[in-house]
This record gives structure tokens, sequence and C-alpha cells, in this order.
């Protein structure tokens, strides 16, 4: 029989088999204990959520009365989910049609609508009818003669150099005179008569050079040319022939017998010393931005 300590086993105990007998000829059992199996049951997994197709299929199924399957319905059930997946299509054609316009079109359609709206706020155009074409004729006028000139060759009057030598060998703009023209003068103002402009100035010089003639420089009832004379002002335009940017002013003293080169006197014209104030004498030439005004 089996030993005490494992009579309470007994239970769990399958049949016991002996084993060889040892050397003092006692026996001892053996016992296969076969341990109780456990088993837990296993919780079920979720059953996930019904999806927005499940949900329609039900709808359908109830709204057939339950014979979704019936052979009497699948025609209609595909018309259905076939009407479904076409709507379904257009929209996703839509969508992706409006996300590739091209940005231009967009810009195109908003700028219509603002030309629209300012066409209302501002009225209706005026007329765009080009007219015909017409020929322009453009008449070139010859330059004015200068007026009949009887008087001295030279006109010193008022100046401070009264000398007959008035030409050097050669001419140019940087040649300087000879005699008393080659000197720079300050002439006092208070023995001249008053007059328009500031002393100093290219135009105070001219100006009261010609004291009966007060806006010689400025009135349009004086006549203008391209011919000089003696005692004539001189305008020469904005950096022609040494003039600043915003013209200078002169006046003709003598002519050469070319006609081309001439004597001038002026002030405030920054050569050989000369400047603000100050009288000098110099050759200029006739041409382009070069204007006479005959008293």
């Amino acid at each position: 029989s089996a030993p005490a300590h494992v009579s309470g086993l007994s239970r769990f105990m399958a049949t016991p088999s002996r084993r060889a007998a040892d050397i003092t000829g006692t026996f001892e059992a053996t016992t296969h204990v076969r341990l109780p199996v456990v088993t837990r049951p296993i919780a079920p997994l979720p059953e996930p959520a019904p999806s927005a197709l499940r949900i329609a299929m039900t709808s359908l199924r109830w709204a057939l009365g339950g014979r979704l399957y019936a052979a009497e319905h699948r025609r209609s059930i595909l018309s259905v989910l076939a009407a479904l997946l076409i709507i379904g299509a257009f929209g996703l054609v839509s969508q992706a049609s409006r996300l590739h316009t091209p940005a231009a079109q967009h810009l195109t359609s908003a700028r219509a609508y603002h030309d629209l709206e300012l066409d209302k706020a501002m009225g209706a155009p005026p007329s765009t009818v080009t007219p015909a074409p017409t020929a322009t004729v453009h008449v070139v006028k010859p330059p004015a003669p200068p007026p009949p000139y009887n008087g001295p060759a030279v006109n010193t009057i008022g100046q401070p150099c009264h000398s007959d030598i008035l030409w050097a060998p050669s001419l140019s703009n940087w040649t300087v005179p000879p005699d008393c023209y080659a000197t720079i003068y300050s002439p006092d103002p208070s023995k001249y008569p008053p007059t328009i402009g500031a002393f100093g100035y290219c135009n105070w010089w001219v100006n009261v050079l010609n004291p009966n003639e007060p806006n010689l420089l400025y009135s349009s009832s004086y006549r203008h040319g391209s011919a000089p004379i003696p005692g004539a002002a001189i305008y020469f335009s904005g950096l022609v022939q040494g003039a600043s940017g915003a013209g200078h002013f002169a006046q003709v003293v003598a002519i050469a017998p070319d006609h081309y080169w001439m004597l001038i006197t002026e002030m405030n014209f920054g050569w050989r010393g000369g400047g603000f104030g100050r009288v000098d004498y110099r050759y200029a030439h006739v041409g382009p931005g070069v204007t006479f005004i005959y008293p």
C-alpha cells in the first residue's frame, strides 16, 4: 500500500507502479501526480463599430422587409448601389477639377469681376472710336532775320574797355582777347542806374548796358534770332559754350569778318579769374543753343 504521506493526494494520483527492490528488500512507491488544468474564459474581441456602408446596408435590409438576398430585390439593390457609386465618383471628379484649376483662371475671374465693379462705379466708358489718321504737315520756319543795323561795328557803350584791337591771331572759345579786353573788371554798381535783377549776376550786367530797355531779357515784345549784331543780348542755353545748366546771358561787342565768331562781354562767368560781380570778355560763336535778343 502507499505510504501515509501520499494518502492525502489519492484523488490526484494515478495507479502506483512499483520499482525494483533495493538492497534492503523494501519497496517504495512512485506516484505520478496529474495537476488540474485550469481553463479561463477568453474575453471576446470588441465588435467593430458599424461603418456607414453597413448602416446603409442594414437600412436597405429593413426597407426591403428583410429580403436582402431575395432574387426579386437584387436588381433594385444593385441599382441603388450603382447610383451611390456614380454620385460619389461625380463628387470626387468635381473636387479634383476644383483643386487642379489653374490659378490664372481664378485671377482672370477676379479681374473680370473687378473690371465689372469698376465699370459700375465709373459709368460707361467713353467712345473708343479711333479717328482716321490725317497727314501732318511740318512747316519749318526760317529764323527771323536781324533788324537792319546802322550802328557802329563795335558797341562798348557803358563798358570798361573801348580798345580798337579786337581780334587775336586765332580764335577759339578759350582764346584770351587782346589789349584791355583781357582784363577782369569789378564794376561799382553805384555808378550804374537801377535796373531789374541783383548785382553780380549775368542778367544784371546786360540790363545796365541797356537802360532804355528795362525788360529786354524777358519781354516777348523783343525780336529773337540767330544772327548777331553789335549790342544784341545773347542767351546761351544750358551747358552751351561754357554756360551753366540754367543758361547764361551776355552781350555782343563786335562781330568777326567771318560772321561766325564774335567778341562778347559778360558777368558771373568763372574763367580767368572772373565770376560773381566781375566782368570779362571772351570769344563765342553762333550755333545751336545760341539766341540773340535785339533791342
